[in-house]
């Protein structure tokens, strides 16, 4: 536990109309996915804030990859397709690419000392490949979820505002600001020119600009999701090893949005950017989460809201 923040489920929310996914408590065994619940704020998975990020997938490493030196942090996709998303949410140069918007965000932060992970997973079907490299579901949906956002803004953006509202992040912009956001995203989304490459081709030239690679395993088996105000980092393979039973095994989505929130605006203003800019891109960012989310997940899961205990 990290000494420094005790924490509390502030509130658990639903996920309200619109999810598209399969994913939620509803299809794990029922005494496994209450106790996971339950578990989601215990102060044992807090660690300290480091440097490292991952996707918010709350499966664990094949068996026998390397173990990570610290407990990292986590934001849909990993930082390259978040930021490349919060990219996707603003008025964009006309011969935009994609694939020339991984390669900036996952340099940019590579730059900024961040060790970055994409990952796919051990689905591989009939193939030959060691691993599908288009196995997270945030880098598969990103285009999507820019026009689900549109689709589902009643929805969405007031979350979205309450969660920014709650970093810190509202004294810099206007819920008018979260809605243009959301109709940028969905403006870009049906610009064809803008989308260049597959999944597998976005892993790949993440990987190629400075991301590490890592391959995930076995079935999604989420309980919930963890958005996380603070600093701290959640950490996953312990929850999972505890969660691990004769009756079944539950996971966590986790996302930090304080961790990056914080990465962020060091990271606009180390640019000679402004706050309100920071906030528009963190901003961005929690509007891709959250659609990510509702497009993974079934009615059934609910997001643990995670703040500093009183």
């Amino acid at each position: 536990m990290l000494d420094a923040t005790r924490v509390q489920v502030a509130a658990m929310v639903g996920l309200g109309e619109g999810n598209k996914g399969n994913i939620g408590p509803s299809n794990l065994e029922p005494q496994v996915a209450e106790q996971a619940i339950a578990d989601i704020g215990d102060e044992k998975y807090v660690a300290p804030p480091s440097d490292t990020w991952i996707c918010v997938d709350g499966r664990t490493r094949v068996a026998g990859a390397p173990t990570l030196e610290v407990v990292p942090h986590q934001i849909a996709g990993g930082i390259p397709f978040t930021d490349a998303a919060s990219r996707f949410m603003r008025p964009v140069e006309s011969n935009t690419k994609h694939s020339a918007v991984v390669v900036d965000v996952t340099k940019k932060a590579v730059a900024a000392g961040k060790t970055v992970f994409v990952h796919g997973d051990d689905n591989v079907g009939e193939t030959d490949e060691e691993s599908n490299k288009a196995g997270c579901g945030a880098n598969k949906e990103l285009r999507n979820t820019l026009r689900d956002n549109a689709r589902n803004a009643h929805v969405v953006a007031p979350f979205a505002w309450e969660v920014g509202k709650g970093l810190g992040i509202g004294q810099h912009l206007t819920e008018a600001d979260v809605n243009q956001l959301i109709i940028d995203g969905n403006d870009n989304a049906e610009n064809d020119s803008i989308w260049d490459i597959t999944p597998q081709e976005a892993v790949e030239i993440a990987i190629e600009s400075g991301a590490q690679y890592e391959v995930y395993s076995g079935p999604h088996r989420e309980a919930t999701i963890r958005a996380d105000m603070t600093d701290g980092a959640f950490d996953k393979d312990a929850f999972v090893a505890d969660h691990t039973t004769p009756e079944g095994i539950a996971q966590a989505f986790a996302a930090s949005f304080g961790a990056y929130k914080k990465y962020k605006y060091e990271q606009v203003l180390a640019a000679g950017g402004t706050e309100r800019e920071a906030a528009l891109e963190t901003m961005g960012a929690l509007l891709y989460n959250i659609s990510v989310c509702k497009a993974l997940n079934d009615d059934s899961t609910e997001i643990a809201v995670i703040t500093k205990a009183a």
